[in-house]
């Protein structure tokens, strides 16, 4: 998958001849599809969430509890 700067570049320069390559209008449009779509969601690991409690010296359950169900929340808000 092409880098932003890339898939710039790749439009201005169809924008500039758009009379072009039929190749790089379809590398664009693939391009520009594979960003537009939706990522899945990546959580928190129990590993991240030991590290960061560890940093802000937060051990206890609660914390991890509510480590969690922030989680929980962005997930489905971002869903």
């Amino acid at each position: 998958m092409p880098t932003e700067r890339e898939l710039l570049a790749l439009c201005l320069r169809w924008i500039q001849n758009p009379q072009g390559d039929a190749f790089d209008k379809a590398m664009l449009i693939e391009a520009v599809q594979a960003k537009l779509a939706p990522r899945p969601w990546v959580g928190l690991t129990g590993e991240d969430q030991a590290e960061i409690s560890d940093r802000l010296g937060l051990a206890s359950v609660d914390w991890l509890d509510l480590m969690d169900a922030v989680e929980a929340k962005l997930k489905e808000k971002n869903s």
